[in-house]
């Protein structure tokens, strides 16, 4: 059991598009490796006390990504960080509790926002972060009992390898 005090110290570390990401979380992704990372700082978020870090670069998700090696990320800052960041008004360093930043993405980005700060990532065409973002919650479409840890990459018209 986490002790309040170790739930005050929770900090999850996150980049700016990664913010939209966690809506969309369903159990799927580049490896079996990333989804289990995934679905542990899923979690993590869900839990109270937890709070974000706004992140320039690699973050916490990162760290199982398959493209980055050696400690080093392939995109170390994408447009579509300094993009959403400047849509949420959040500065890098920013710290805020999990729960009342997530709302508040949430009543701030719309559909058209979403549009067009994530219609060129290969996620988005699969609407699970417009079906997050309209229900309010992270993940909202995948439960901590679903298969994360398995292979479940999926593939759409753009392929398994994903680019955000």
């Amino acid at each position: 059991m986490v002790t309040v005090e170790e739930s005050k110290r929770r900090v999850i570390k996150l980049r700016g598009h990664h913010l939209l990401c966690v809506f969309g979380f369903r159990g799927y992704g580049y490896s079996a490796e990333f989804v289990r990372e995934m679905a542990r700082i899923v979690l993590a978020l869900r839990a109270p006390g937890t709070r974000v870090e706004i992140v320039a670069g690699v973050d916490d998700i990162c760290c199982a990504c398959p493209k980055r090696a050696s400690g080093a990320c392939a995109r170390p800052e994408s447009p579509r960080d300094r993009a959403v960041l400047a849509v949420l008004a959040l500065p890098v360093g920013h710290v805020a509790a999990a729960a009342t930043l997530f709302r508040s993405i949430a009543r701030r980005v719309s559909g058209q926002q979403l549009t067009e700060l994530c219609a060129s990532c290969s996620w988005y065409d699969l609407g699970y972060c417009a079906e997050g973002l309209t229900s309010g919650r992270i993940a909202a479409g995948w439960r901590a009992g679903d298969p994360a840890g398995q292979d479940n990459s999926i593939e759409t018209e753009r392929g398994v390898d994903r680019d955000e």
